[in-house]
């Protein structure tokens, strides 16, 4: 399970990944692997742009059904 700081990792990561812009992390400071996983999609879009909630749910989506996601989490702790 995804900590807060693996949550804040990812979401460093994507932001640089996607060149995404106007994401306040600090809003997801207190979420961890439980809570993002139980957002929806207006929940994503009360923080952030439509476009950005897009792209992160949809590379959550990917994660979740990918068999390496703890793999990936080890290379989102390395930058």
């Amino acid at each position: 399970l995804w900590t807060k700081a693996h949550v804040q990792q990812w979401l460093h990561w994507a932001i640089k990944q996607y060149s995404l812009r106007d994401i306040n992390t600090s809003q997801f400071l207190s979420t961890d692997g439980v809570k993002l996983s139980q957002m929806s999609k207006e929940d994503f879009h009360e923080k952030m742009s439509p476009y950005n909630a897009d792209i992160l749910m949809k590379h959550l989506g990917y994660l979740r059904q990918s068999k390496f996601a703890f793999m990936r989490i080890s290379f989102f702790c390395i930058f």
